[in-house]
């Protein structure tokens, strides 16, 4: 019998060594197969399939072959494994045999190279006394961890605060030439990173992008020599490969925030020389390019020592934004104090490293009232609103100056709901005029008042009371017309209507109150509906309750200034019961009474007539009745005063009476022919006259 084996393995990755065989235990014919098989050695990593082929024969037809592989035949001392792992099989000659195993170590032998193997042994037998084996070397080596030939520094500069970063500079070196997994913490609790590459042994290159955020401290600069700004980061990152290898490696990322610059300020105080006792206003802004929140710190000092501090805070704004905290101190005392501003843009505890400072030295003295003219002038004096501009310009004017030589405000009031200001130089006593141009353009009265005040808890007031006149022609009341239920008079309970007729050269509307007089309300109208003749009427009903004289007051205006254009005018108005119509029975004293009338009316008409034809007889003459009657009245003058003289002589004892008394009836006499002269003789008696 003639047995035949021929052995090969093989793994699934290709390229690594064959098994060399072990030809001392077989036979020849097996020997002879394995050298005809044979390739270049070969090995394999844990846990990664061996493929074993046998190929056997047999010189006996039919044979069946038995066929056993033990995987791990010798241990490290040299003697037969009892517990390996095999492979068993029974085949008909010729047999070719494929099976596969995996080692989960690496082997338990070692060649002169340090490399580790199994010794693999394999037993074919044809059922006869003759039995063919052969052995072969298994190298399995452990898998080897990923390197890393090249990596950033260990402290990373210069990364731009929210600019992507690039990490270019790792290259990842493995031997096995197999997939590795970068996991990338970069320290700022954003969301792990991860990528692979295929390493191979003359290394890849593997990179990451990432952006690092920050939250800006405000204030600080990164290139403040006192307070340096940087952020750090603990980034690290892991490299594995498939076989659980881990390279970490750990860096600290430096991020350079932007630059911060200081915010542009302002610090006044109101004036440098204050009086004690009196607030001093100081005036404060600041302006941040990057909006951040502004820290205000006021310390007043008094001969090198602090005495008080207050600190004040503003919130983020738009960057550019000015920003003011303006502040007030009442100095005690006279002396010279410092007033220190600090600005800061950081917070604390980096204050101390970014504050900007300006101080204010005050000079606290007394101080006196700044010295006013007594008054306001003005120029026209009586101003008049020209209808055609519409307004009376008025110029004002005002002389003051202060001994201190502070600083004078003035604040003027027009009267009329407008003002202005004024403000002096300072610095000198100098008499300062202030002047201010006003328009007004309602007439009306005005008072105008300008207040000095020099900031140092002094103010001095001035006022001028003044009337603004119009061109425009005040209106009229043409006539006030009752309409009465008894004619001149009315009743109680009924209805009076009254009729008010107004007049205005321009036609401007005129308001009107009528006041009845009686306690009711007072009517109200404005009206525009003028006649052709600028006449505007207005008709009201009123009912009167009580009897009585009432006086009812109509008050108009058409909203001008001056005289006559607010005006009123109260017209008489009775209101009584009419009296009862009473029928009386007619007397004998009726009749004489009736009969007395009609004589005295007789008598009337007699006169008339005889006076009439008295004067158609003196017409006849040439003269009038007037000229008669002044004739008549010269001759009784002429008589009174020669009776008059007769007593005058008897008093002076230059007449006795009887003389006196004929004088008297000549005179008498003489009066009385010179009238009948005049009467012709005609008519005697008629003029029931003659002294």
């Amino acid at each position: 019998m003639l047995l035949c084996l021929t052995l090969v393995y093989a793994i699934d990755l290709g390229g690594q060594p064959q098994a060399d065989v072990d030809d001392s235990q077989g036979a020849e014919s097996l020997a002879a197969y394995m050298i005809s098989s044979a390739a270049s050695p070969r090995r394999v990593y844990v846990d990664e399939q061996v493929t074993f082929f046998v190929n056997a024969s047999s010189t006996v037809v039919g044979a069946m072959l038995d066929i056993t592989i033990y995987f791990d035949y010798r241990l490290t001392n040299g003697s037969v494994n009892p517990s390996s792992p095999y492979f068993h099989t029974q085949e008909a000659a010729p047999a070719y045999v494929t099976t596969t195993y995996a080692y989960d170590h690496i082997g338990n032998l070692t060649d002169t190279t340090g490399t580790t193997y199994f010794q693999v042994w394999i037993f074919v037998n044809d059922g006869t006394a003759t039995q063919a084996e052969a052995g072969l070397k298994v190298y399995v080596v452990g898998n080897t961890a990923p390197t890393l030939t090249s990596k950033p520094a260990s402290t990373i500069y210069d990364i731009t605060y929210e600019v992507p970063y690039k990490l270019v500079s790792y290259v990842v070196q493995d031997y096995d030439n197999e997939l590795v997994t970068a996991t990338w913490d970069f320290g700022d609790g954003t969301e792990l990173a991860v990528n692979e590459t295929l390493a191979t042994a003359a290394g890849s290159y593997i990179s990451q992008n990432h952006t690092w955020v920050i939250v800006l401290s405000p204030g600080r600069d990164s290139l403040n020599p006192l307070d340096p700004y940087f952020v750090l980061f603990d980034m690290s990152v892991k490299f594995e490969d498939a076989y659980g290898h881990v390279v970490y490696s750990n860096h600290t990322v430096n991020i350079t925030p932007p630059r911060n610059y200081e915010p542009a300020r302002t610090f006044a105080a109101q004036s440098n020389d204050w009086s004690p006792g009196y607030e001093l206003p100081f005036y404060a802004s600041a302006t941040d390019p990057e909006g951040d929140p502004i820290t205000w710190t006021y310390v007043f000092s008094y001969s090198g020592v602090d005495y008080m501090t207050d600190v004040y805070h503003t919130d983020y704004t738009v960057p550019g934004t000015t920003m003011w905290r303006n502040v007030t101190h009442t100095f005690s005392s006279s002396g010279v104090y410092n007033v220190t501003l600090f600005i800061s843009d950081a917070m604390e505890p980096w204050q101390v490293y970014n504050n900007l400072s300006q101080t204010i030295q005050i000079t606290v003295k007394d101080n006196v009232a700044p010295g006013v003219l007594a008054n306001i002038t003005m120029s026209p004096v009586n101003p008049t609103i020209n209808t055609t501009l519409g307004y009376a310009e008025v110029f004002f004017s005002i002389q003051a100056n202060d001994f201190d030589s502070d600083v004078l405000y003035l604040t003027w009031d027009f009267g009329d709901g407008e003002g202005a200001t004024n403000q002096s130089v300072g610095g000198s006593w100098e008499v300062y005029t202030f002047y201010q141009t006003h328009r007004y353009t309602v007439a009306g009265e005005y008072n105008i008042t300008v207040l000095v005040d020099d900031n140092r808890g002094h103010t001095v007031l001035r006022y001028k009371a003044f009337n603004v006149l119009t061109t425009n022609a005040a209106p009229s009341l043409k006539n006030v017309l009752f309409e009465l239920s008894h004619g001149v008079y009315a009743a109680p309970n009924t209805t009076v209507n009254i009729t008010v007729i107004l007049y205005d050269f321009e036609g401007d509307p005129l308001t009107v109150w009528i006041d009845f007089g009686d306690n009711s309300t007072v009517f109200m109208a404005v009206l525009t509906d003028f006649s052709e003749n600028n006449t505007v009427t207005v008709l009201v009903s009123h009912v009167y309750n009580s009897t009585g004289k009432f006086n009812v007051t109509v008050t108009y205006t058409d909203g001008m200034f001056g005289p006559g254009h607010n005006a009123s005018m109260q017209v008489p108005l009775e209101v009584k019961v009419p009296r009862d119509i009473v029928i009386r029975v007619w007397n004998w004293w009726d009749s004489v009474s009736l009969g007395l009338v009609f004589l005295g009316v007789a008598l009337v008409f007699a006169r008339w007539y005889f006076l009439g034809k008295f004067r158609k007889e003196l017409d006849k003459k040439g003269l009038s009745l007037e000229e008669y009657k002044t004739m008549v009245a010269e001759l009784k003058r002429d008589r009174d005063t020669s009776l008059r003289s007769v007593d005058a002589q008897v008093k002076a004892n230059k007449m006795n009476s009887a003389r006196a008394k004929q004088v008297k009836a000549d005179i008498r006499d003489t009066y009385v022919k010179k009238v009948n002269a005049l009467r012709s003789g005609t008519l005697a008696g008629v003029m029931g006259g003659g002294a």
